[in-house]
């Protein structure tokens, strides 16, 4: 999310919408979270969330590494730099 951060800061002129946009993401992003862990650790025990977690995190990265190249370039057109940023962010 930092490079993504990075990149809509140089597509962007208004850099004040585009942290407030990421700024937000995160904030609904980490009250989601947080809500979801208080909610599941009650059902679930901490070692097979640990578990979960690591196996989806290197199921991810090989997806990623063998996806074909033109996948890669996927192209947003948002007129607001606030709008940009929230979605692009809330969705990584």
């Amino acid at each position: 999310t930092q490079l993504l951060i990075f990149s809509l800061g140089l597509r962007y002129k208004n850099k004040l919408q585009v942290f407030l946009g990421s700024l937000s993401a995160h904030f609904i992003m980490d009250i989601l979270a947080v809500l979801l862990g208080f909610f599941i650790s009650s059902y679930i025990q901490p070692y097979f969330v640990k578990f979960t977690v690591a196996m989806s995190f290197i199921i991810i990265g090989f997806l990623m590494l063998f996806r074909k190249e033109e996948e890669h370039h996927a192209k947003y057109h948002y007129k607001s730099p606030f709008i940009a940023s929230f979605a692009l962010v809330f969705a990584s």
